[in-house]
């Protein structure tokens, strides 16, 4: 009797590592993916909701809000002081635009990344019944929040 070969033991050695690896890189993306729109999500509504510890996930000197250039208006301001009462009004203010206008977080359905590059991630959601689209863009690197926008 002759030795059984080796060959295909490896492989199949060789197809479930390379198997694994490839099932491990999915769970990878797919978790920074959930994590970035999870993110988005969570400044969206810290904003909607008054929560003024969202200041901290802000880049105000570059904050674009809904074709308002705020962070050009937020570098204007000449002390600490003025600073830290505008960005504590924006955030009163974003929520109270919210709640005159009835909308909740739970109107924003199908969050979802929309587009990804090396500066940004546009975290989307549908505002249900309105036929418009929020875009949430987030810088790359911090996850704060650098644009809300209407598409």
């Amino acid at each position: 009797m002759s030795e059984p070969t080796r060959a295909p033991v490896l492989m199949d050695v060789k197809f479930v590592a390379g198997l694994a690896a490839l099932i491990a890189s999915a769970a990878i993306v797919l978790n920074v993916t959930r994590g970035d729109v999870d993110r988005g999500r969570a400044v969206f509504s810290g904003l909607v909701y008054g929560r003024q510890n969202v200041q901290r996930d802000i880049e105000w000197e570059h904050l674009r809000g809904l074709d308002v250039d705020v962070g050009q208006a937020y570098r204007a301001l000449p002390s600490d002081k003025e600073r830290t009462g505008y960005r504590r009004a924006f955030v009163e203010n974003f929520a109270k635009g919210f709640a005159i206008a009835h909308a909740k977080v739970s109107d924003f359905v199908n969050w979802r990344i929309a587009q990804r590059s090396p500066e940004t991630v546009s975290v989307a959601a549908d505002y249900r019944g309105k036929g418009r689209t929020l875009l949430v863009m987030l810088n790359a690197s911090t996850k704060h929040l650098v644009s809300l926008q209407w598409q």
